[in-house]
Protein backbone atom coordinates (compact mmCIF):
# COMPACT_ATOMS: atom_id res chain seq x y z
CA UNK A 1 0.00 0.00 0.00
CA UNK A 2 1.45 3.48 -1.23
CA UNK A 3 -0.07 6.71 0.73
CA UNK A 4 -1.15 9.43 -1.56
CA UNK A 5 -4.38 11.02 -2.60
CA UNK A 6 -5.99 7.85 -1.27
CA UNK A 7 -4.58 4.46 -0.26
CA UNK A 8 -3.30 2.91 -3.26
CA UNK A 9 -2.32 -1.08 -3.99
CA UNK A 10 0.99 -1.68 -5.40
CA UNK A 11 2.22 -4.85 -6.69
CA UNK A 12 5.37 -5.93 -8.85
CA UNK A 13 6.21 -8.77 -10.14
CA UNK A 14 10.08 -9.60 -10.01
CA UNK A 15 12.03 -12.62 -11.84
CA UNK A 16 15.46 -12.85 -11.58
CA UNK A 17 16.22 -9.12 -10.04
CA UNK A 18 14.57 -7.97 -12.67
CA UNK A 19 10.82 -5.95 -12.97
CA UNK A 20 8.52 -8.08 -14.99
CA UNK A 21 5.12 -6.07 -14.38
CA UNK A 22 3.92 -3.57 -12.26
CA UNK A 23 0.16 -2.71 -10.75
CA UNK A 24 -1.01 0.39 -8.60
CA UNK A 25 -4.77 1.07 -8.15
CA UNK A 26 -4.87 4.61 -8.47
CA UNK A 27 -6.67 6.67 -11.81
CA UNK A 28 -3.33 7.31 -13.70
CA UNK A 29 -2.24 3.93 -13.91
CA UNK A 30 -5.38 2.75 -15.06
CA UNK A 31 -4.84 3.90 -18.64
CA UNK A 32 -1.50 1.75 -18.76
CA UNK A 33 1.15 4.36 -17.64
CA UNK A 34 3.53 4.08 -14.59
CA UNK A 35 2.74 5.76 -11.81
CA UNK A 36 4.79 7.83 -9.38
CA UNK A 37 3.43 5.14 -6.65
CA UNK A 38 4.81 2.44 -8.16
CA UNK A 39 8.07 4.37 -8.25
CA UNK A 40 8.36 5.14 -4.64
CA UNK A 41 7.68 1.60 -4.36
CA UNK A 42 10.93 0.94 -6.43
CA UNK A 43 13.08 3.16 -4.52
CA UNK A 44 11.92 1.84 -1.27
CA UNK A 45 13.00 -1.86 -2.62
CA UNK A 46 16.16 -0.23 -3.71
CA UNK A 47 16.83 1.86 -0.36
CA UNK A 48 16.29 -0.90 1.79
CA UNK A 49 18.33 -3.63 -0.04
CA UNK A 50 21.67 -0.97 -0.74
CA UNK A 51 20.68 -1.11 -4.57
CA UNK A 52 19.88 -5.13 -4.90
CA UNK A 53 16.45 -5.84 -5.82
CA UNK A 54 14.53 -8.05 -3.30
CA UNK A 55 13.88 -11.43 -4.89
CA UNK A 56 10.86 -13.57 -3.32
CA UNK A 57 13.75 -16.45 -2.81
CA UNK A 58 15.79 -14.08 -0.72
CA UNK A 59 12.83 -12.74 1.42
CA UNK A 60 9.91 -15.60 1.63
CA UNK A 61 6.73 -14.50 2.63
CA UNK A 62 6.79 -16.66 5.55
CA UNK A 63 10.49 -15.27 7.22
CA UNK A 64 8.47 -12.67 8.52
CA UNK A 65 6.16 -14.31 10.52
CA UNK A 66 8.92 -16.75 11.64
CA UNK A 67 10.76 -13.81 12.86
CA UNK A 68 8.10 -12.38 14.70
CA UNK A 69 7.88 -15.86 16.50
CA UNK A 70 11.50 -16.16 17.03
CA UNK A 71 11.40 -12.96 18.97
CA UNK A 72 8.29 -13.73 21.08
CA UNK A 73 10.05 -17.03 22.11
CA UNK A 74 13.44 -14.52 22.92
CA UNK A 75 13.72 -13.70 27.16
CA UNK A 76 13.05 -10.57 27.98
CA UNK A 77 16.71 -10.08 29.40
CA UNK A 78 18.57 -11.80 26.87
CA UNK A 79 16.52 -9.39 23.67
CA UNK A 80 17.64 -6.26 25.72
CA UNK A 81 21.01 -7.75 25.50
CA UNK A 82 20.90 -7.85 22.15
CA UNK A 83 19.31 -4.32 21.25
CA UNK A 84 21.44 -3.38 23.62
CA UNK A 85 24.79 -4.64 21.68
CA UNK A 86 23.23 -3.79 17.95
CA UNK A 87 22.84 -0.35 19.36
CA UNK A 88 26.14 -0.18 20.43
CA UNK A 89 27.52 -0.30 16.71
CA UNK A 90 24.87 0.73 14.77
CA UNK A 91 24.15 4.78 15.20
CA UNK A 92 21.16 4.78 13.31
CA UNK A 93 19.38 1.80 15.69
CA UNK A 94 20.58 4.12 18.51
CA UNK A 95 18.97 6.91 17.18
CA UNK A 96 15.88 5.43 16.53
CA UNK A 97 15.85 4.02 20.14
CA UNK A 98 16.81 7.44 21.86
CA UNK A 99 14.35 9.39 19.42
CA UNK A 100 11.43 6.90 19.87
CA UNK A 101 12.01 6.04 23.92
CA UNK A 102 13.95 8.71 25.58
CA UNK A 103 11.58 10.72 27.72
CA UNK A 104 12.88 14.05 26.18
CA UNK A 105 15.08 14.77 23.11
CA UNK A 106 18.19 16.51 24.26
CA UNK A 107 19.93 19.01 22.37
CA UNK A 108 22.52 16.46 20.62
CA UNK A 109 19.57 14.57 19.30
CA UNK A 110 17.63 17.31 17.94
CA UNK A 111 20.54 18.64 15.94
CA UNK A 112 20.78 14.77 14.37
CA UNK A 113 17.23 14.89 13.64
CA UNK A 114 17.59 18.90 12.02
CA UNK A 115 20.53 17.26 10.13
CA UNK A 116 18.40 14.39 8.82
CA UNK A 117 16.03 16.81 7.46
CA UNK A 118 18.98 19.01 5.93
CA UNK A 119 20.71 16.28 4.09
CA UNK A 120 17.08 15.38 2.54
CA UNK A 121 16.66 19.66 1.47
CA UNK A 122 20.09 19.25 0.13
CA UNK A 123 19.20 16.04 -1.77
CA UNK A 124 16.10 16.93 -3.17
CA UNK A 125 16.74 21.13 -3.06
CA UNK A 126 18.90 23.33 -5.34
CA UNK A 127 22.33 24.49 -3.74
CA UNK A 128 19.63 27.72 -1.73
CA UNK A 129 17.28 24.42 -0.56
CA UNK A 130 14.35 25.40 -2.53
CA UNK A 131 12.71 22.11 -3.43
CA UNK A 132 10.53 22.67 -7.27
CA UNK A 133 7.60 21.55 -7.90
CA UNK A 134 8.73 18.42 -9.54
CA UNK A 135 10.89 17.44 -6.63
CA UNK A 136 8.28 18.72 -4.02
CA UNK A 137 6.23 15.35 -3.49
CA UNK A 138 8.98 12.99 -3.36
CA UNK A 139 10.66 15.49 -0.90
CA UNK A 140 7.21 15.26 0.82
CA UNK A 141 7.06 11.28 1.18
CA UNK A 142 10.53 10.94 1.69
CA UNK A 143 10.41 13.46 4.86
CA UNK A 144 6.96 11.74 6.56
CA UNK A 145 8.77 8.59 6.24
CA UNK A 146 11.71 9.69 7.36
CA UNK A 147 9.89 12.02 10.58
CA UNK A 148 7.18 7.89 11.12
CA UNK A 149 10.51 6.25 11.34
CA UNK A 150 12.08 8.24 14.18
CA UNK A 151 8.06 8.58 15.90
CA UNK A 152 8.57 13.01 16.13
CA UNK A 153 5.24 13.74 14.75
CA UNK A 154 3.94 14.08 18.57
CA UNK A 155 4.26 17.85 19.61
CA UNK A 156 4.98 17.45 22.91
CA UNK A 157 7.74 15.31 21.91
CA UNK A 158 9.49 18.25 19.97
CA UNK A 159 7.96 21.17 22.27
CA UNK A 160 10.42 19.26 25.47
CA UNK A 161 13.00 20.89 23.20
CA UNK A 162 11.98 24.16 23.74
CA UNK A 163 11.59 23.64 19.72
CA UNK A 164 8.22 24.84 17.34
Amino acid sequence: MVEGTDDYEVDLEIEEGEVCEMYCSCPYAEDGNNCKHMAAVLYEIEEQSDGRILTEEKFPGCQKEELEEIIENVPEKELRSFIKGIAAHNNEIRDLLMTRYASKIDEKQMNRLKQGVDDLVWKYGDRSGYIDYRNALDFIWVLERYLEELAVFGCERIGDTGES
